[in-house]
């Protein structure tokens, strides 16, 4: 898992990793460890994530990437930047968004 900004100082050795196949990239706790918490779409961030990629790329090595919602729109972004497997959430996330989008439009009924 590459969470932290001191995996960048090592992301060759990292990727070199005899018999890796991927890497899962978390870009929440990678924000909280470059003082942006909860920024996960933070161009540091992106930036790592970039790099990631690029070195996975290198090395044979697969990069997986979460998304919320939308998840399409998002998944289309991930593939578009190289990454080649998308973790679309947790049931706890996916559910969230569901209800949020479906309370909204309720609301909207009036």
């Amino acid at each position: 898992m590459i969470e932290d900004h001191r995996a960048m100082e090592h992301i060759e050795e990292i990727m070199a990793v005899d018999g890796l196949d991927y890497v899962l990239f978390g870009p929440s706790d990678f924000s909280v460890s470059i003082g942006h918490p909860g920024e996960s779409n933070h161009p540091k961030v992106m930036e790592a994530l970039t790099k990631t990629i690029r070195a996975a790329d290198r090395h044979g090595v697969w990069v997986c990437k979460g998304v919320g919602y939308p998840w399409v729109e998002n998944a289309r972004k991930m593939v578009e930047m190289g990454c080649h497997m998308i973790e679309i959430g947790h049931d706890a996330t996916i559910l969230r968004a569901i209800w949020s989008t479906a309370g909204e439009e309720i609301r909207k009924l009036k």
